[in-house]
């Protein structure tokens, strides 16, 4: 075994060389301290990439990494996603899931439906804002899909909390265009 890794040590040296010329790193990123998580690239256009930072603060790049702007949806945006067949069409989950249709310029709150924003709540200074709707707190998104041919029919799943979403009635469908939200039938469990 000690054999098969020193030969693999040699052919990736041979490969890869320490101090090769043609390897060069280049910083893309918008800087500025702090981390970036969630790369998320347009299908559309692999010049149009989001990242959030690790406080409240996210950014959209339309060049490819040259230059990024800033826009702030509240809280730290968990997820992104852009519409299948409408390029102009982005999605971003915060304290609640924003819109955007002119490729990220400006953003609408879509769930939970404006009017039903009693008030916002921001316990601490780590970024934690929660909307506070007439029904009560929000459930958290933890994953968001766009049906691939019928872009108006999000999938979402949920969790109440800090709890690990529930496979039998967190999964949601919704038409993006309208408040309503449909739970998915329960689906059976198989146990190993």
């Amino acid at each position: 075994m000690q054999i098969l890794r020193a030969a693999f040590a040699v052919f990736a040296l041979a490969v890869f060389p320490l101090a090769s010329p043609a390897i060069t790193w280049k910083v893309i990123g918008p800087g500025g301290g702090g981390a970036q998580f969630n790369p998320t690239i347009s299908p559309h256009d692999p010049k149009t990439v989001l990242v959030r930072c690790d406080m409240t603060g996210a950014y959209i790049t339309h060049d490819a990494g040259n230059s990024w702007r800033m826009f702030n949806l509240r809280g730290v945006v968990s997820l992104f996603a852009f519409d299948p067949v409408d390029p102009n069409t982005i999605y971003a989950y915060s304290a609640g899931l924003f819109r955007s249709t002119d490729q990220g310029r400006t953003w609408a709150l879509v769930y939970p439906a404006p009017a039903s924003v009693e008030r916002i709540l921001m316990p601490d200074d780590h970024a934690g804002e929660r909307m506070i709707t007439r029904d009560g707190r929000i459930p958290r998104m933890t994953a968001l899909a766009i049906h691939p041919s019928d872009s108006k029919l999000l999938y979402a799943a949920t969790a109440e909390g800090r709890g690990a979403p529930r496979p039998c009635n967190s999964q949601r469908t919704a038409a993006p265009h309208g408040p309503s939200w449909l739970t998915c039938p329960p689906q059976r469990v198989a146990s190993t």
